[in-house]
């Protein structure tokens, strides 16, 4: 069974990883919106790989995986995501 203090302390060590590596990053971040450990960012497409690569060197047991958006639609918590800004960056 699991510790009622889990969900907290993992919300809490995330709000740290987010803090940390938006710090360090140089980059603009239009949109980044969590939900417990789902993660959505809209950024420029040559720099996404810096940003996984950022939160993938954050902790040797943290991974991050991407996804992208299709025809400018992804999914993200059962909820459908339509791009409306096509010359935004």
């Amino acid at each position: 069974m699991r510790s009622p203090l889990s969900l907290i302390l993992a919300d809490l060590m995330t709000q740290n990883m987010e803090c940390s590596i938006f710090k360090t990053l140089t980059i603009h971040v239009p949109f980044y919106y969590r939900y417990v450990d789902d993660i959505i960012i809209a950024a420029p497409n040559k720099h996404i790989n810096k940003i996984l690569c950022s939160f993938n060197s954050y902790h040797e047991r943290i991974k991050f995986t991407i996804e992208y958006a299709e025809y400018g639609v992804i999914n993200f918590l059962d909820k459908t995501i339509n791009q409306k800004w096509e010359n935004y960056f």
